[in-house]
């Protein structure tokens, strides 16, 4: 994010042999959002994901079919950006949070990567060993297409190849902090179910939602529209020893619905939740690393994605500004000074929500009928409509990053920006994230 746009070339290697085609990060925060205006591909991520009236609510549940317990509304993308010019002095930003799937923005950030002159994007290709000197970078990468072990070098290199990172490995970095907690959700081993069912809306009381969570005392779990016109992905928690599977998705889907409905398993996938873990640097010499090489998240409230595209935007002008050479060691080395507190605060913001979920006390009256089990499912959505405000109306966790340990941030005598998740002031001190002001033509 950075580099092709001024005149350098960049080779990108992807394991993979494409861009996903399974649900992954679902939701783009404002901050990422206004990283994607300045590259000019805001408005066509924009027509991605939900359709332009479906409310992304965010809806807790005993069970779909049985009763909703709780409720955080928001806006439409079509009322979001009608009144993006109001002056919402909450979310003061051009870009509106938007709720599209990873697999669905891949495809533009690559069509976008690949029309700047010196970008070349490899998929199926395998970084199998990287080192550095004093004059380069220089990594070994097999060609999917002869099988040829092929040698590259290049005066950077950034590794954003994910928790079980190489290029963090043949630096010597470790990460610190909490590995996979152990929880009942959202701590372990989880099951990712990709389903269609366009059926499963009319099971649903209560209205559409953009996430559905469903908590009872045999299965918790949380439905996420993937299109807002049938399709899904349910996330579960897989018992110690079983194998993620379909039988294991069918059983969730019943278990979490409480109704018949007809549906069909695209596909499953397993993961692990319940990591709080920051690498120790961000790099050494001429390497990097960024994302979920530098740092792993529980995915609540969509930071792992999203901290991954600022630490993008963070090192991508200044590796330009390296290669152009008006740039140098001391600005790179500003990367892990700035990166590296966001992501300690990201990953303990996370964490806080997931042990909420993960260790949450089930009352026993939740599904009873009549008016124990009404007081019961009052005072515990009560609960949730907290924590549901506590997860998604962050602003300040989103627009107030403050690099003051930075050695290229002037000092201010006076106090600084207070760092509140849930709370957001516009603050002009060097550092901080410039305040947003829409200014007239001409």
């Amino acid at each position: 994010m950075g580099i092709g746009a001024v005149g350098s070339t960049l080779h990108s290697f992807r394991r993979r042999p494409d861009t996903p085609t399974f649900p992954k990060a679902n939701a783009s925060t404002s901050r990422t959002m206004e990283h994607y205006r300045r590259l000019g591909v805001a408005e066509e991520i924009r027509t991605l994901g939900l359709p332009d009236d479906y409310p992304p609510d965010v809806s807790y549940h005993t069970r779909y079919a049985s009763h909703e317990i709780a409720r955080l509304h928001w806006p439409s993308r079509r009322d979001a950006l009608a009144n993006r010019h109001a002056g919402d002095r909450r979310w003061p930003t051009p870009e509106p949070l938007h709720r599209g799937q990873e697999m669905f923005i891949e495809p533009v950030l690559k069509q976008h990567a690949e029309s700047l002159p010196g970008v070349d994007i490899r998929f199926g290709w395998k970084v199998e060993s990287i080192s550095q000197d004093s004059t380069c970078a220089r990594l070994f990468a097999r060609d999917p297409a002869s099988g040829e072990l092929c040698e590259f070098e290049a005066d950077y290199a950034v590794g954003c190849d994910g928790p079980r990172s190489l290029v963090r490995e043949a630096l010597g970095i470790r990460y610190e902090g909490t590995g996979s907690e152990d929880r009942d959700f959202l701590g372990g081993r989880m099951q990712a179910t990709y389903v269609r069912a366009p059926a499963f809306y009319d099971v649903v009381p209560g209205g559409v939602a953009w996430q559905y969570w469903a908590m009872n005392p045999q299965r918790f779990g949380i439905m996420i529209a993937v299109d807002g016109k049938g399709e899904f992905v349910l996330h579960t928690q897989l018992p110690k020893g079983a194998q993620s599977s379909l039988e294991y998705g069918h059983e969730s889907i019943a278990l979490t619905t409480g109704g018949d409905f007809p549906y069909e398993i695209i596909g499953v996938a397993e993961w692990t939740a319940g990591f709080t873990l920051v690498a120790k640097n961000y790099g050494a010499g001429r390497i990097f690393i960024a994302g979920d090489a530098a740092h792993l998240f529980t995915p609540t409230s969509g930071q792992g994605y999203n901290t991954s595209v600022d630490d993008a935007a963070n090192l991508g002008w200044k590796l330009a500004a390296a290669c152009l050479g008006w740039g140098g060691p001391n600005l790179l080395a500003t990367y892990e000074a700035e990166r590296k507190p966001i992501g300690h605060r990201n990953t303990n913001f996370a964490r806080s929500i997931a042990d909420f979920f993960g260790r949450i006390s089930m009352p026993q009256a939740l599904e009873d009928s009549g008016p124990a089990g009404d007081a019961c499912r009052a005072e515990f959505g009560q609960r949730l409509q907290e924590l549901a405000w506590k997860e998604f109306d962050a602003p300040g966790i989103h627009f107030g990053m403050y690099y003051k340990d930075s050695s290229i941030v002037c000092t201010e005598p006076g106090e600084g920006p207070v760092d509140d998740p849930h709370h957001y002031v516009p603050h002009a001190r060097p550092g901080a994230r410039a305040p947003h002001l829409w200014i007239s033509e001409g």
